[in-house]
């Protein structure tokens, strides 16, 4: 079974392989792109982490379709998962709709 990358470690595996492997490349990148204070797998600033990824992506490609079409499947790119600037391991965790909540109160 293929194991999910979180999204600090997806950004840690994108900068290893812009750098081709080399750890000490990545520790001194001034390239200066969004993901940059994430390279290191860590996160040192509140921002939303999947929304840096969502960001990146549309400075890779040339639209938001594109971006949505990626041709970098999951084999090809490690951000592949997060480009939608959502986070498919937290699927149904969060907010519930009040549609569903009062459907819910109605049926009771």
């Amino acid at each position: 079974m293929k194991k999910t990358l979180t999204p600090l470690q997806a950004i840690r595996k994108r900068c290893l392989e812009c750098m081709n492997g080399q750890a000490k490349k990545v520790r001194l990148c001034t390239h200066g792109c969004v993901l940059c204070p994430y390279r290191f797998g860590t996160k040192t600033i509140k921002e939303s982490v999947v929304k840096k990824i969502r960001e990146f992506c549309l400075g890779c490609s040339e639209s938001a379709y594109t971006v949505k079409h990626c041709i970098f499947d999951e084999g090809g790119c490690p951000l592949f998962p997060y480009r939608m600037d959502h986070n498919p391991a937290r699927k149904g965790i969060g907010r519930k709709s009040f549609a569903n909540d009062s459907t819910s109160e109605i049926a009771s």
